[in-house]
């Protein structure tokens, strides 16, 4: 009989640390009869397969095989597995897949850090959306983002796992006792493991609303949305656009927190006693950073710092002439996916040569986008390569298997570009 520990974030709530503190102990976690596998050297899972993939309950029963099988080989009767990708699953048939592979093996147990929404909304913009050309600025990603129903996706969790949750919020008391919180529920006492990882946020503790505003103008220096160099700068040279530990981004005033909070109140107060057994749920002040004061010289100077990067930015245009002159050859184009990279591939081609442009191939999504066709994989090979003349794709775009061999036509990776 085998145990599992999920820990499935949320995003947002120090899953890093949780991640890099495990990989740090997974050799002492062996001693205790736990496994944390991971592959390749690196401190977190990343064969998780994505919950609206049509075979996920296949490829979620061969990641767990492998699990199971490396746990055995051990002689270890329990695994840890942290994946924040699980937060979100919130179908029926896909909650009904993970019961069905979990209970092939044994018990599960579910653990879940949970951040403030009006907190999760600046740090999502911070991290991840401020480079999305899709929003204008924070207060249009402010309206149209949808934060997740936090009470939905643990009650689903709480099913799958047959109440056996953990749910944590991370709050400054909390973010200090990661570790000891993690212990607890691995049945061990406080302090008791042997390496403590750095946490982020005593690197970087996070970038207040004028910080941020600064990366958000900033973004068209960006190579690629991998790219973090320019945030990386702040952080070096411009102590005055970090915020403290634990406060606010400080994007929100403070009658848009409370707007926010409102909302989200029953829900807090419904997990509050349920599955935390404390009141409230979220216990910090909620304060207005709004008004963070920032003398003109230091914008102008960190703008000045940035001419660090004009050598990626060359880069860039050096790749951007190279991949304007391909394209401008072919008369028909095919682009490969719709996710970010894929969407930025498109407005790429679109602001120069918007009448070339065929077919989206898409594995998971169907009909058109912007009147464009989408095609799958299969589809695209069978029936409408001779349509175009080249497929074109993004830098860090994973494509699927069956295409590059069966493809009788030219492609394009745009490098350093998207």
């Amino acid at each position: 009989m085998i145990e599992f520990y999920l820990h499935i974030g949320m995003g947002k709530a120090a899953s890093k640390y949780v991640q890099n503190l495990l990989y740090k102990n997974r050799f002492l976690l062996k001693e205790w009869g736990f496994c944390y596998f991971t592959e390749n050297e690196i401190y977190h899972l990343n064969k998780i397969p994505d919950w609206h993939d049509k075979n996920f309950k296949k490829k979620l029963k061969s990641f767990l095989e492998n699990q199971v099988a490396y746990a055995r080989e051990e002689k270890l009767s329990k695994i840890i597995i942290s994946a924040e990708k699980f937060f979100d699953i919130n179908f029926r048939n896909v909650k009904c897949a993970i019961m069905d592979v979990f209970q092939q093996y044994g018990k599960l147990k579910v653990i879940v850090f949970l951040r403030r929404q009006d907190q999760f909304l600046e740090a999502a913009w911070k991290q991840w959306y401020y480079k999305d050309i899709n929003y204008k600025n924070f207060q249009d990603f402010k309206k149209r983002f949808i934060i997740p129903n936090y009470l939905e996706n643990i009650k689903l969790w709480d099913e799958i796992s047959n109440s056996n949750i953990y749910v944590i919020p991370l709050n400054a008391e909390t973010s200090k006792s990661l570790a000891d919180i993690i212990c607890q529920i691995l049945g061990k006492e406080s302090h008791c493991f042997a390496y403590l990882p750095e946490k982020v946020n005593e690197k970087h503790i996070g970038l207040n609303s004028k910080g941020i505003d600064f990366l958000f103008r900033a973004r068209e220096l960006l190579v690629n949305i991998h790219d973090h160099s320019h945030k990386n700068l702040v952080y070096k040279y411009l102590p005055l656009f970090v915020k403290k530990d634990m406060n606010d981004h400080g994007l929100l005033s403070l009658k848009e927190r409370i707007e926010i909070l409102k909302k989200h109140n029953r829900i807090n107060q419904l997990i509050s006693r349920k599955y935390y057994n404390a009141f409230p749920l979220f216990d910090e002040p909620v304060e207005d950073g709004s008004e963070t004061k920032v003398c003109i010289d230091d914008l102008i100077k960190a703008f000045m710092q940035a001419l660090h990067i004009i050598d990626n930015r060359l880069k860039y245009n050096s790749d951007f002439i190279s991949a304007f002159e391909k394209l401008s050859k072919f008369d028909g184009v095919c682009i490969f996916g719709l996710g970010k990279s894929g969407k930025m591939t498109y407005e790429f081609i679109k602001k120069y040569y918007p009448e070339k442009i065929k077919y989206f191939i898409d594995d998971n999504v169907k009909g058109e986008y912007e009147g464009i066709p989408i095609v799958t994989t299969d589809e695209f090979l069978a029936k409408h390569q001779t349509e175009v003349d080249i497929v074109v794709f993004g830098k860090y775009q994973h494509l699927n298997p069956k295409l590059l061999p069966n493809l009788k036509i030219k492609y394009l990776r745009l490098e350093n570009i998207v």
